[in-house]
């Protein structure tokens, strides 16, 4: 990926590690993303999204001790998007007063987010419903056959990922990692129809899985419905810290829509965040010219 073409070539830029435990952490490979992130914290021990992916790194992994130190640190740092990691820690492990001042926190900044008024509402009354609870628990740990199935596909090994997949989702029918791995799958052989459902089923059960959003505004745009895509890689830019796909994906539709404005800003962030990556150098330069053409013309 460019994340890790940057990281070989400057194993000292900080925001490539970032970009890239990001990356690994929306396609759910957990491990590989705590590495990324405790590589940038290396270099920059209070890097505040970095800090931030640690603690959700292992928030979805369940350990809520190891998840807390480091959200608390990013919190500090400055990166609010810990504080909805530090309100679930603390709901789940029935610590409602702790929860209910993070709570206040995320659904102040979310006024019109039904469920960080859910979660402020629980705490308040010192109770975490069963319903309340499975909307903000961390998924089981991967089975033995989703492991293997994500092996496979990390190694471009499509159809024998697909079937695993396929196995696993048939053992477990809601395994949101093995629908999250069919879905991408399917995208990247060209069935996007067929991977549609697999992407929606993990936002149904996760809403803010990044991931499978990503995945399913490839498949929008794939299929002509540019806006919907637009809508989803929106959401992503603005609730993920860092550079992550909705950036890349914007960045591209802007691009090609002859919008060089918009185009400007993401590659701009996609090239420093990259650095030695041509395509989005190529592409920047491209879109800057384009935009003084465009003023020149006017």
């Amino acid at each position: 990926t460019a994340f890790t073409q940057a990281t070989e070539l400057n194993p000292k830029l900080d925001s490539a590690w970032n970009g890239l435990g990001w990356a690994r952490l929306n396609a759910g490979k957990t491990d590989e993303a705590v590495l990324a992130f405790q590589k940038c914290v290396e270099l920059i021990p209070a890097h505040a999204a970095a800090l931030n992916g640690l603690g959700q790194a292992f928030l979805s992994q369940r350990k809520y001790v190891e998840a807390e130190e480091h959200l608390k640190d990013a919190a500090e740092g400055g990166a609010s998007a810990a504080w909805y990691g530090l309100m679930r820690i603390y709901m789940l492990q029935g610590k409602y007063e702790d929860a209910r001042v993070w709570a206040e926190k995320v659904a102040a900044a979310n006024p019109q987010d039904p469920i960080c008024q859910q979660v402020l509402a629980a705490a308040q009354a010192g109770e975490l419903p069963s319903d309340l609870r499975q909307l903000i628990e961390p998924p089981e740990p991967m089975s033995a056959d989703t492991q293997n199935a994500w092996q496979l596909f990390n190694s471009g090994r499509m159809t024998e990922a697909r079937e695993v997949f396929k196995q696993a989702l048939t053992a477990d029918p809601d395994d949101i990692s093995a629908h999250n791995g069919l879905g991408f799958v399917l995208l990247n052989t060209g069935d996007h129809a067929d991977a549609r459902p697999h992407f929606k089923a993990c936002l149904e059960s996760q809403p803010q899985h990044w991931g499978a959003m990503n995945g399913l505004a490839r498949c929008l745009k794939a299929e002509g419905d540019i806006d919907g895509a637009v809508k989803l890689w929106q959401q992503m830019v603005d609730g993920v810290p860092g550079i992550n796909a909705g950036h890349a994906g914007l960045a591209d539709v802007y691009f090609e829509r002859r919008e060089y404005d918009k185009a400007v800003q993401f590659y701009e962030q996609l090239a420093a965040a990259s650095a030695g990556d041509s395509f989005y150098a190529a592409r920047l330069k491209t879109a800057r010219e384009e935009l003084e053409k465009s003023k020149s013309s006017n």
